[in-house]
């Protein structure tokens, strides 16, 4: 029995209904409406109650309308008032909101005079964690690049606050964010100036992976760590808050290696370039030789284009050329951990579609680099290559265009291709780990035995054989050497 709009009785018990605003719908699991128990058969104190409640639903619904609320604000108010227990006097006052130059307000009633206390903006304590990180790790342009926008993200989602506010709900609403999150959001035109609010609403289907969500949290729980070691905070909100996976996935599984079909695409695809794109090699030779090195020896694709002419050099003992991979003392090159600096033998294939006669004809022309078309970011040389290879968010790259529309195969794919290859040989494991960069955490071999020869590297790296027709790509690179 209805006694007004929002209030009806059911049995002896009255209850309270709202509809929700349709643009309102996505914060509420796309509901129509919801319906609360007042707890009372008297019809007296329900029409109170109705005022109350009333108040509290135009109040919210106004809040998230007015854009003041970070997605994460806007959630947790969401699932107070779901769960019957929002409070407006209490929780509005508690509850910042950042504004232009870094202000505070409160909403909900005149705030009253309390003792002063330490306010640490979560926005400044991030940024010295992330300056404390910058000086303290050695880590990459990529790794720093990777705890900035995550932190930062972080930060914007739930909003600059005192870091002593920041709870483990909080945390959990800021995942729940995240899951509806598109990948590669930033890169992605359709999404360009558009609010995270307005992202959401779109329904993103293409949305992050549980490796990323993961890695995510994975960020967050260390900079909170940080906090808590450093004196910020007494416990850390993220602890344990993890996103999971949907399903059951081996690590093997995460990435996929090239079947031969796709190698043979690939120089089918090199092979039918247009005239047009094929005189472009000359002033691009990057676009050929990248993903022929990557494929004969694993190597990651940073590594490759941060390449000097010298980092290719000729062992005087054995005579076998080989990739010196290493930083440099500036910040132009970088590598991903210290088992990345390695001595890689320089793979027969390469020599025979003239890898060392473009590096001689980069030397005569005092070229430092190997790749002089490439331009250092933020993020290493690899830029220009991977929109060209991949695709920037406005157009599909060469691989989706002429070699496969599979998502799970990219640039990486090479490595692992190499990687798989050499496991299904049965080559040595710990010879393979040092070709490829990764570390050996035995005590025994990894802390007191000595790198391996680069005789003994060749001879497993030429275990990989793809069945790819060499000389039909070797006019590409004579297009490169000129």
């Amino acid at each position: 029995m209805a006694h007004s709009l929002h209030l009806y009785q059911i049995k002896d018990t009255y209850y309270f209904r709202c509809r929700i605003p349709a643009d309102l719908k996505l914060w509420f699991a796309g509901r129509d409406d919801i319906k609360r128990t007042l707890k009372t058969k008297s019809l007296t104190q329900a029409k109170k109650l109705l005022k109350v409640w009333s108040y509290k639903a135009e109040r919210l619904f106004t809040l998230i309308r007015s854009g003041a609320l970070t997605p994460v604000q806007a959630h947790r108010l969401v699932q107070e008032f779901k769960c019957n227990d929002l409070k407006l006097t209490d929780n509005m006052e508690h509850l910042s909101l950042p504004e232009a130059g870094g202000t505070v307000i409160c909403l909900g009633g005149e705030s009253n005079p309390v003792r002063a206390v330490q306010v640490d903006l979560l926005s400044d304590v991030v940024e010295k964690y992330i300056a404390e990180y910058k000086a303290t790790q050695k880590a990459g342009a990529p790794s720093i690049y990777e705890l900035e926008t995550k932190c930062r993200q972080f930060v914007r989602l739930v909003g600059d606050m005192d870091i002593k506010r920041i709870t483990r709900d909080t945390v959990l609403g800021y995942l729940d964010v995240l899951r509806k999150l598109p990948k590669n959001m930033a890169k992605t035109k359709k999404y360009a100036g558009k609010s995270i609010e307005d992202v959401v609403r779109m329904k993103p289907k293409d949305i992050m992976s549980d490796t990323t969500l993961n890695n995510y949290m994975v960020r967050i729980n260390s900079f909170f760590t940080w906090a808590v070691r450093v004196g910020y905070v007494d416990r850390n909100p993220a602890d344990g808050v993890k996103h999971g996976k949907t399903k059951l996935v081996r690590p093997d599984e995460l990435r996929k290696a090239y079947a031969k079909s796709d190698l043979a695409q690939l120089a089918t695809a090199y092979i039918g370039m247009k005239p047009g794109e094929k005189a472009k090699l000359a002033d691009s030779p990057d676009r050929f030789w990248l993903p022929m090195i990557a494929l004969y020896s694993g190597m990651r694709l940073n590594e490759i284009c941060q390449l000097n002419t010298h980092d290719i050099k000729q062992d005087t003992e054995s005579g076998v050329w080989y990739f010196d991979i290493d930083i440099s003392e500036g910040d132009e090159k970088m590598i991903k951990s210290a088992a990345a600096r390695r001595k890689v033998p320089v793979h027969k294939a390469l020599v025979s579609l003239g890898l060392l006669e473009y590096r001689s004809r980069m030397v005569d022309r005092q070229a430092p680099r190997m790749w002089m078309n490439l331009k250092l970011t933020g993020r290493g040389y690899h830029k220009s290559f991977a929109n060209w290879f991949l695709g920037n968010g406005t157009g599909k790259g060469f691989l989706r265009k002429y070699v496969t529309t599979d998502e799970k195969l990219n640039f990486h794919s090479f490595r692992h291709t190499f990687i798989d290859t050499l496991k299904q040989k049965r080559a040595d494991e710990l010879i393979v780990a040092e070709i490829v960069g990764h570390s050996n955490k035995s005590m025994t071999t990894g802390r007191y035995g000595k790198p391996f020869g680069l005789v003994d590297k060749l001879a497993i790296m030429h275990m990989v054989e793809y069945g790819l027709e060499l000389e039909t790509l070797q006019e590409l690179a004579g297009v490169t050497i000129g």
